[in-house]
């Protein structure tokens, strides 16, 4: 369904965008996608039937989702970032590096903002270049290296960095609130969650 709905595009290069970033978000096999897209959009043809199962979202256990949906938003807002530098001074006081909680997405969260702090400027190769392990390197490219598709319009742009930095607070708070004993600090937590829920960005 979403293939049929991206062959409507008729820019070729929004087409291309949208196709990638769909394959990123649903963890599908670009190739095959981009394939189903090309199909639809000359109006049939054959196509291979493992092409449509290859293209469908890849079965994960339910730990591996959890996972994921806790790190997505993080990494997410780190790629926009990178791609939109002065978000490090339009987010200041908002969100900080304190606030990505998944160890990798911090250690690269650290990196980028004393880089920002210290030079006014980022260098996504000199982070590559402090991760020896292949897997975490990759991991990591795909954040820092990554051209996001930016919204056409200012607004939705705005909206959507809005939503992600509202989900990674959030997802701060629930990972504390799933850890603390505290009675205080619970209560504490459950107020700034509330406090949160009301986030409102003007970018």
């Amino acid at each position: 369904e979403v293939a049929k709905k991206l062959s409507t595009l008729d820019d070729p290069l929004a087409r291309e965008n949208y196709t990638e970033a769909v394959a990123k978000k649903y963890f599908i096999d670009i190739k095959n996608l981009t394939t189903l897209v090309t199909h639809y959009g000359v109006g049939g043809g054959y196509v291979p039937p493992s092409v449509f199962e290859d293209a469908a979202p890849r079965r994960t256990s339910r730990q591996e989702a959890k996972e994921q949906l806790k790190t997505a938003p993080q990494q997410l807002l780190l790629t926009w970032m990178v791609n939109m530098p002065e978000l490090f001074t339009k987010l200041k006081g908002i969100i900080g590096p304190e606030d990505f909680y998944e160890p990798v997405c911090r250690k690269i969260a650290d990196m980028l903002y004393e880089q920002y702090n210290t030079k006014g400027s980022i260098a996504p190769a000199a982070i590559l270049n402090k991760f020896d392990d292949v897997e975490e390197q990759k991991r990591i490219a795909n954040i820092v290296q990554t051209t996001l598709e930016i919204e056409p319009e200012e607004h939705e742009n705005a909206k959507a960095i809005e939503d992600v930095v509202r989900k990674v607070k959030l997802g701060k708070i629930d990972d504390e609130m799933s850890s603390t004993q505290d009675i205080k600090r619970l209560q504490e937590l459950i107020k700034d969650k509330a406090a949160i829920q009301g986030l409102h960005i003007s970018l």
